[in-house]
């Protein structure tokens, strides 16, 4: 009796062991992001090798050096990253030391990204990666996969329109965003502004990615667009004009509509006024300025990686303005 009862406790011990594995196991394996979508949602990716490995307990630190850039990085550079390599004594994850694979890295511990399994692909999904980031910037080469995606309404790298009801949407009123991220946008719109206004053009240039495509026309019309050293030439000779004449610009930035606002982009309406510099005049006629902006985060800053500078419209002078002037 006391052997048969000593074996269906042994079958118990071990139903509950078993039974508390697969449990382990069943969270531990639960269904990964599909590859396309963490690539979508990350801040960086790139291949990476696994340097200044440090053990700490459970705990590992390390910095991922940046061998080819795939998106929002910097060849060279060195990331750091962090991860759990056991969990009460059971073995979780562990990346050695040299070992070479893609970097997907969104999410943040200690001011270091998370490395997991999901976070450090195969490096035989290069290939893949390259189709996917080439798929939504449409305007790259082969060898440009590396450069920031210039989101518009036909690769939906930032949705334009609010999306099917079973996902998340961005509302106007909505508080899921970083409102650092945000005032770092705001600010960066002011800086657009104010460095323009005092012609420190090379600063202006600073605010913008460089591969930035700068797009200028009437709403509904085809724009001329201008990127890299054209773009650059182009608002050099403008700087040079204008402050030979004396004069210039000032604008005053009012609205800055956030339609839509992500971790690593977001697509803004800008509305203000545009005014000529000029002491003579009694009475300054400002111009209604309509600009389009997408922009990306690259490293913690943000940079405007798209821009459309819509044409200007001229104001009236109220009848009652001109009565009071001397």
């Amino acid at each position: 009796m006391i052997n048969i009862q000593k074996r269906v406790l042994g079958a118990l011990t071990l139903l509950i062991i078993v039974t508390g594995a697969q449990v382990s196991t069943a969270r531990t394996l639960s269904p990964e992001t599909p590859f396309a979508n963490r690539l979508s949602e990350a801040e960086t990716v790139f291949i990476g090798v696994v340097t200044n490995k440090v053990l700490d307990g459970d705990w590992a630190r390390a910095d991922l050096l940046i061998e080819t850039p795939l998106f929002n990085a910097e060849q060279g550079a060195k990331v750091p990253v962090i991860w759990r390599t056991a969990v009460s004594g059971r073995p979780l994850y562990d990346a050695a030391s040299g070992s070479r694979a893609i970097a997907i890295l969104k999410d943040k511990h200690e001011g270091r990204y998370w490395l997991r399994t999901d976070k450090f692909e195969n490096i035989a999904k290069l290939d893949e990666a390259k189709r996917v980031f080439a798929s939504r910037n449409t305007s790259a080469k082969p060898g440009d996969v590396h450069k920031p995606t210039v989101p518009t309404a036909k690769n939906k790298e930032i949705p334009l329109i609010p999306r099917v009801s079973n996902e998340k949407s961005f509302s106007a009123g909505s508080t899921q965003f970083d409102a650092t991220d945000r005032l770092a946008i705001l600010n960066l719109i002011n800086t657009y502004a104010h460095t323009y206004n005092n012609h420190e053009i090379e600063k202006w240039f600073e605010l913008f990615v460089y591969n930035a495509v700068f797009a200028r026309g009437k709403p509904g019309t085809a724009l001329e667009e201008k990127s890299g050293e054209e773009f650059r030439s182009y608002w050099r000779q403008r700087n040079t004009a204008s402050k030979a004449k004396g004069g210039g610009s000032l604008h005053l930035i009012s609205n800055v509509t956030f339609l839509n606002q992500t971790p690593r982009s977001a697509y803004v309406s800008v509305v203000g006024l545009l005014a000529d510099k000029d002491t003579n005049a009694k009475v300054s006629v400002p111009a209604i300025v309509h600009y389009e902006g997408w922009l990306v985060k690259q490293k913690g800053v943000w940079l405007i990686s798209r821009w459309h500078d819509l044409a200007e419209v001229k104001t009236k002078i109220p009848s009652s303005t001109l009565k009071t002037q001397p």
